[in-house]
């Protein structure tokens, strides 16, 4: 674990900053995790974190919060829209996987998870009886090889003879970011997008995923 001396490390830490000797020392050389001089490099352990955000915040978020130090994903996906004032153009953009979802990573024992919270834009940080729920590393890890250097993910088409239908309760996969919870399908969308009323022991909270991201529903 890593000591302060005299003060404390900065809080408004960016990955490649620089934190002198006397700031910050490992006790251990030899089983230091941290190259020694330099604070918030991209491939220092990380607990990660879905951060919830209020509508249409995402990007402004995912930017504010790698300002402020913070390891942020914002998977996305891409999306066929038609163009306005054009009836029969369309093109494909790029709209977030996980609407209102972008995820944080804290650098193991130099930030802390509170200013997330306080970050503008952020309505909560998803949480269990235990307080903030830190996501697999194993589940992060595969979501960053499904996205491309756009931080799009290819996700499959959708089957004709999907199961999913409004008021059906449902479990996510262990691959996804929001397992171990469960919810109830609200809506169901024809480009396979389902959003899922989640029934947290602190609070409710929406979630919109792919079908994929979701065990075969059980019964109503």
């Amino acid at each position: 674990m890593l000591m302060t001396i005299d003060r404390k490390v900065p809080t408004r830490l960016k990955i490649g900053d620089v934190v002198g000797v006397a700031e910050m020392i490992a006790p251990d050389e030899a089983t230091a995790r941290y190259p020694a001089g330099a604070c918030c490099h991209e491939e220092w352990p990380a607990d990660w974190y879905a951060v919830l955000t209020k509508p249409g915040r995402e990007s402004g978020v995912d930017a504010r919060l790698s300002d402020q130090g913070y390891r942020s994903f914002l998977p996305k996906r891409l999306v066929e829209i038609r163009v306005p004032g054009f009836q029969r153009k369309r093109e494909t953009v790029m709209r977030p996987l996980y609407p209102r979802y972008v995820f944080a990573g804290v650098p193991t024992d130099i930030l802390e998870l509170g200013p997330v919270y306080n970050t503008r834009g952020v309505s909560t940080v998803l949480s269990d009886a235990g307080g903030a729920m830190r996501i697999r590393h194993e589940v992060m890890a595969e979501l960053f090889d499904r996205a491309d250097a756009n931080g799009v993910v290819e996700i499959t088409e959708v089957p004709a003879d999907h199961l999913f239908a409004e008021g059906q309760v449902v479990h996510f996969r262990a691959k996804s970011p929001f397992n171990p919870f469960e919810g109830t399908i609200v809506r169901v969308d024809s480009n396979g997008m389902i959003k899922v009323h989640v029934d947290s022991p602190v609070r409710a909270w929406p979630v919109d995923v792919h079908y994929s991201d979701l065990l075969p529903p059980e019964p109503i």
